[in-house]
């Protein structure tokens, strides 16, 4: 057997609006997004205190004959480079079951329009790099540009 067929390997890693558990065992995500626009009044004032907007994030991760216990690690970049660590959680994979799906409900702080950099890594191992782009919409009547 090669190696290609040894996981663990990255089945999906997204934001959405919503994550369902079914009750026959299944997971559902609702509005898959990659870019949020965001109307005037959610626009953040004080600069102390950035605009939080809900959210999730699913990290779904196939385990292929793997098992014992990883680290996942989620970070998150701002527009102007400054990286978070969102959370550090372990994952025990077993190699009789397909895998594992990590969901993360969260706040996220926009205090700043362009792109957000989500990093989910497994023992310190990038698996990925999820872009969510934050545009602000000027008010009704109001020009986007500046003279």
């Amino acid at each position: 057997m090669s190696d290609e067929s040894v996981g663990p390997f990255l089945s999906a890693a997204f934001f959405c609006e919503k994550l369902l558990d079914e009750k026959d065992g299944t997971l559902s995500a609702i509005r898959i997004v990659d870019q949020l626009t965001l109307v005037p009044s959610e626009i953040p004032l004080p600069e102390d205190k950035p605009s939080t907007f809900p959210i999730n994030i699913l990290v779904k991760f196939s385990s292929y004959g793997v098992g014992g216990t990883r680290e996942l690690a989620l970070m998150i970049k701002n527009p102007a480079g400054k990286e978070i660590e969102l959370i550090k959680h372990p994952i025990i994979f077993q190699p009789e079951f397909s895998g594992f799906n990590f969901k993360l409900a969260l706040n996220i702080g926009l205090k700043d329009a362009g792109v957000y950099w989500l990093s989910a890594l497994l023992d310190t191992q990038l698996f990925t790099q999820i872009p969510l782009t934050v545009v602000f919409q000027p008010k009704a009547g109001e020009s986007s540009e500046t003279s």
